[in-house]
């Protein structure tokens, strides 16, 4: 790991992509497991470390065992793996127990001056010359050591001791709040039923603190037609308009590997008016908005059909007086894109996709992933006319969904649709307050949980 120069700006740079890379893993992962891995790999890949690993502590030997390896060599990690995981450390033994009995970060300046290091030829082995450790806490309780090392000595940066020491902690917030919603998801012994979910839909309503309600083409007939659920309140409704085959998740399924095709369950007419052939003045009787999601994957023959396809609904819409926002998915079965290319491929093929279309076939507003401050900035900038927004997902924590929306408002973005996060959360009036709080400035994300 060459030198970092603390008063450089892009070191600065790279600890702040980094820090932007954890919170994304995080709230994207939906394990504890898949959380470490992708955070040691996060750490490693920006901040350019050459191995990073996790020890775990098992509670019953008040023992720390390794248990998680990320390698820059990939062919070397196995190998790494098997060295470290015949060790097992007790509090204050190796670079681990040392974090565990100072309760803190410990560096290792200099490996070959070590005189508590037990694994001293396993890193000469890898050629490794300084490390860092830091700790992993739920509440007051570890859980675990974060370890990194590199092969050039590495200065004691303040920088990047409160980036690391920041990281581990909400790493600890992560597992902590994983583990309280795995406890409330085995706690529930049934699914939720159709009926149930319209009944939050009718409760949130009501609450009136969301701008716009999505819901299936189905609930909304039931709710906007016939309930007229709508017709006195602000929330405007909107339905899915399509329903592309990488969102065709089921139980034993595997639709989701392939690259997405296209495909629509709903008719504009049944949103608008609740059976096909609208009269002109039926129209505005039902829901006016809707969500038209399209998948690139860098394969032009699957990418041509998705904008052909939305190419026609564009124009049925608009002879119908139909108005839609666009989401815009990471792809779900992407050819020869790397991580880094990932935020600049769907920035550009989403100026690709819209710079032949007029006004009038323009989507309202678009949903995308937030990729960090740069990618944001970029899109946010490329079109002032066009309004960006943040798809929440399901996965993360509930402190995950509400650091994401103060992150994205901060660098641009203006709408955020957390249909999922919603429905999963415990309490879901109180989610729905809490989220417009932090869009209002009124609170920020650590005083929302």
């Amino acid at each position: 790991m060459s030198s970092p120069d603390s008063n450089s700006s892009s070191f600065d740079q790279r600890r702040s992509d980094a820090e932007f890379a954890v919170t994304r893993e995080l709230i994207e992962s939906r394990t504890e497991e898949e959380a470490i891995a992708a955070v040691l790999r996060a750490i490693g890949e920006h901040l350019g470390w050459t191995v990073g690993g996790f020890w775990r502590l098992d509670e019953s030997s008040e023992e720390l065992v390794f248990t998680h390896i990320w390698h820059r060599d990939l062919e070397k990690a196995p190998g790494f793996f098997e060295a470290n995981r015949s060790f097992r450390f007790r509090k204050g033994e190796g670079l681990p127990g040392r974090v565990w009995e100072t309760e803190t970060l410990v560096w290792i300046d200099d490996l070959a001056e070590e005189t508590r290091f037990p694994r001293l030829a396993v890193m000469d082995w890898e050629g490794m010359r300084a490390g860092v450790g830091f700790p992993v806490y739920v509440g007051h309780e570890l859980v675990g050591v974060l370890e990194f090392f590199g092969a050039e000595e590495i200065p004691r940066d303040q920088g990047m001791t409160r980036s690391l020491a920041g990281i581990g902690s909400e790493v600890g917030q992560f597992i902590r709040r994983i583990r309280a919603e795995s406890k409330l998801r085995a706690s529930e012994e049934r699914f939720r039923t159709l009926a149930e979910y319209r009944e939050q839909i009718r409760q949130i309503a009501r609450q009136g603190l969301v701008d716009i309600m999505l819901m299936s083409a189905s609930t909304n007939d039931l709710l906007t037609l016939q309930e007229r659920l709508f017709e006195s309140s602000h929330v405007t409704p909107a339905a899915r308009a399509n329903d592309a085959s990488d969102i065709f998740v089921v139980r034993g399924g595997r639709y989701v590997q392939e690259p997405a095709r296209p495909f629509r369950t709903a008719s504009l007419d049944h949103i608008q008016c609740g059976h096909v052939d609208c009269l002109p003045d039926e129209r505005v009787r039902g829901a006016n908005l809707g969500l038209y999601s399209i998948t690139f994957n860098n394969r032009l023959d699957e990418d041509l059909v998705a904008l052909e396809e939305y190419g026609r609904f564009r124009e049925e819409a608009e002879r119908k007086g139909f108005r839609h926002f666009l989401e815009v998915f990471d792809p779900n079965a992407p050819e020869g894109l790397g991580p880094d290319e990932l935020p600049r491929f769907v920035n550009d093929s989403i100026a690709r996709t819209l710079a032949g279309v007029a006004q009038a076939g323009r989507p309202v507003f678009l949903k995308v992933v937030y990729h960090g401050p740069r990618a944001m900035e970029e899109l946010v900038g490329y079109d002032p006319h066009l309004i960006v927004g943040i798809l929440g997902g399901g996965a993360g924590t509930t402190y995950d969904a509400f650091k994401l929306i103060a992150e994205a408002q901060k660098y641009g973005a203006r709408v955020a649709l957390f249909g999922r996060k919603i429905n999963n959360a415990e309490n879901q009036l109180a989610f729905v307050e809490f989220l417009r709080l932090i869009v209002d400035g009124a609170i920020g994300p650590e005083e929302a949980v």
